[in-house]
């Protein structure tokens, strides 16, 4: 009897044992761990930090000050953050003229605004001197821990001072010279493509995406409006460099990584104020084991980035739900959370969705193509079509930002 009493008392500290065990981090997961390198500074971070920094201040001080406050913060959950740029920081321009380009009518506006363009440029000089000096950095990196706390830099003012190059561009085309305004326009989106491609942040990355697609739209009213004006050069397609999400999406995880790690065994994993034993949390919720069931989500995004509009479309179309590899026994609160992983599929298709209309500014400005003429990079055998003042093609997804279509006339 005692021995039998014993085997059962063994078998039950084996099995206590067992529900605390975690499984080890998968290959897939240490790789995107280590694509977050933050070993280094970056001037271009320190820069866009403080790039609401006074006149009278250096941006890349602001911001290293900036910087050091989110890092006592990070060490230290009750921290107050010291914004010494709350009460000071550069007015940002507002108005009508920096409307936001989805809102019904919003670009048409620019050129009809009985706003002093020259004027408004002479006033928010330093802002453009400062947006420039921050895109000739090529070092961009994302300094701060990623976090659904992490504080975002202020892409605001990068927004309002690329839609003062817009003005200058729109000052020149109402003086009678598309060409110079082209130019202006297209060498933007040069500079604009070339931040994109270094953005390691997820908002970042979407920002300059859409204030390219607005640099297009802008360009082919131009040219609608002057009609004898041609594009010299056809813009060259994305890049793989520009559209994957390869830093990103390590971000991302890194994000996802922490948020898990840092409800291990922790009292309040159920509810606010709750006071779960450590033990009893570790043997309903796996970290690690929850992480690495969630890993495929940001690999799979990585893999649709890279993928040219066909393909692209035919994955989209052809999706596969990625299977909960974590156990509903050993994890049963990590299967609830990674069923409510995020889809990034939407994100990774605006990307695909500015190639095709870098190919409708091509096809129609450069290569003179009627609508009807024009292929659709996702679907052989279409065409593209007229509505609404644009030139659209169809996509695997919906196209809430007009990211597909490609605005000739009011």
């Amino acid at each position: 009897m005692k021995k039998a009493l014993a085997i059962i008392a063994v078998v039950a500290a084996l099995l206590a044992w067992g529900t605390q065990l975690d499984d080890p981090l998968s290959s897939d997961a240490l790789s995107l761990l280590e694509k977050l390198d933050r070993s280094q500074d970056s001037e271009a971070f320190f820069y866009l930090l403080g790039i609401d920094a006074p006149s009278n201040a250096d941006p890349i001080e602001a911001g290293r000050t900036l910087y050091e406050e989110y890092r006592k913060a990070e060490e230290d959950a009750g921290y107050e953050i010291i914004d010494g740029l709350a009460s000071e920081r550069l007015t940002r321009p507002e108005g009508d003229f920096f409307c936001k380009s989805l809102e019904q009518g919003c670009l048409e506006s620019l050129f009809t605004t009985d706003i002093d363009l020259d004027t408004l440029l002479s006033e928010q000089a330093l802002l453009l001197e400062r947006v420039n000096s921050l895109h000739g950095y090529s070092d961009y990196r994302t300094l701060t821990k990623p976090s659904s706390q992490e504080q975002l830099p202020r892409y605001e003012y990068i927004s309002a001072a690329v839609r003062l190059q817009i003005a200058s561009a729109i000052s020149a085309s109402r003086k009678g010279h598309p060409e110079v305004a082209l130019r202006e326009l297209l060498g933007n989106i040069g500079v604009l493509r070339r931040q994109m491609e270094i953005q390691d942040q997820f908002v970042g990355k979407m920002v300059y995406l859409m204030l390219i697609a607005e640099h297009l739209d802008v360009a082919s009213l131009v040219l609608s409006r002057h009609p004898g004006v041609m594009v010299s050069e056809a813009i060259p397609p994305l890049s793989l460099a520009e559209k994957r999400f390869d830093a990103v999406m390590a971000r991302e995880f890194g994000m996802a990584y922490h948020t898990l790690k840092e409800l291990d065994r922790h009292p309040e994993i159920w509810e606010i104020g709750g006071n779960a034993p450590g033990w009893w949390v570790r043997a309903l919720y796996k970290p690690t084991m929850t992480i690495n069931a969630m890993t495929p989500v940001y690999t799979r995004a990585i893999a649709l980035s890279r993928l040219e509009p066909r393909e692209f479309a035919r994955q989209i179309t052809e999706k596969q739900q990625i299977p909960a590899t974590t156990s509903r026994i050993r994890n049963v609160a990590g299967d609830i959370l990674n069923k409510m992983s995020p889809d990034y599929d939407g994100y990774i298709g605006r990307f695909s969705d500015l190639d095709t209309k870098i190919h409708l500014f091509n096809q129609h400005h450069h290569h003179n193509k009627k609508p009807d003429e024009i292929t659709n990079p996702y679907f052989e055998g279409e065409s593209a079509f007229v509505s609404q003042g644009r030139i659209c093609l169809t996509g695997p997804l919906e196209d809430k930002r007009n990211l597909r279509c490609l605005k000739i006339s009011p």
